[in-house]
């Protein structure tokens, strides 16, 4: 299975479990349903989601017990997405080619629109403790994944160090696994801890992550053309910059490589990456 045909398959998967979720939570707001449909199903690629799945299936086929937590990564991303775009940050007016939240409805319903996918996340992960009772403590720690991820020592953080600025040359890989990167390790350590990978199988994919993340978003700043004067180009050259994306997706493909052809997707999605042109 090609990589591209994989990415569509699980993307489904993912849409579907998503679709199913949103039609059946009871809105006490009209109003709230329309932006949080209007952010999650704005084409987003579900690498995040996808990630935690490739993870989960070196060690077993059973995706449906791994959906909740792969679909809780994704509303914390779009959460994410929706803060960042605010005029307090970032001053967007478009995402994924439509207007922004904050543009579409207002600044208020966007606060309040990453907040309800905020605390969904958490909410779909911890009411699958129920359909999976001999995993709890796993599901715990999927929570305290989740958290950290996001939060102070993760995209929060992160982000505050890119708004202060607080970083140069030597803290700019500290900022991109914050901001950036914290979440997709979260993904791929959260596949590994569903799928009861072992503590040194779980420090395998945490380095994986750890340097997935940061390519990520090295290719994020080659790919925004408004970035020459901040991120990555501040420092390096486009050539540089690649040179160094490529150095840390063949050391996050080296690291797996431990799995054998059980891990091909995870070096596949690395590879994809990396050679990403959008």
């Amino acid at each position: 299975m090609g990589i591209e045909v994989y990415l569509k398959e699980k993307r489904d998967l993912v849409n579907k479990f998503l679709k199913d979720l949103f039609n059946h939570l009871e809105y006490p707001c009209a109003t709230l349903k329309e932006t949080c449909e209007y952010v999650i199903f704005s084409n987003g690629k579900r690498l995040r989601p996808i990630l935690v799945i490739a993870s989960f299936e070196i060690f077993s086929s059973e995706i449906t017990k791994v959906l909740p937590s792969a679909c809780a990564v994704e509303l914390i991303h779009n959460y994410s997405l929706i803060h960042d775009d605010l005029p307090c940050m970032d001053n967007d007016d478009f995402r994924r080619g439509i207007p922004t939240c904050h543009r579409k409805f207002s600044e208020a319903l966007a606060v309040l629109t990453g907040d309800a996918l905020l605390t969904l996340a958490f909410q779909i992960v911890s009411e699958s403790v129920t359909k999976q009772e001999n995993n709890s403590n796993n599901i715990l720690r999927v929570i305290m994944e989740l958290s950290k991820s996001a939060g102070i020592q993760g995209m929060v953080g992160g982000q505050c160090m890119d708004v202060t600025p607080q970083y140069n040359k030597e803290t700019l890989e500290k900022l991109y696994s914050l901001k950036t990167g914290a979440l997709i390790t979260a993904s791929v350590k959260i596949g590994g801890i569903l799928g009861r990978a072992s503590k040194e199988e779980l420090e395998v994919l945490e380095n994986y992550g750890k340097r997935l993340g940061v390519v990520y978003q090295i290719i994020d700043d080659l790919l925004d053309k408004g970035t020459e004067n901040k991120g990555i180009l501040m420092f390096y050259s486009e050539e540089e910059a690649r040179t160094l994306a490529w150095k840390l997706t063949a050391e996050a493909i080296s690291a797996i490589s431990i799995f054998g052809d059980k891990s091909i997707h995870l070096k596949e999605l690395a590879q994809y990456l990396c050679k990403r042109s959008y």
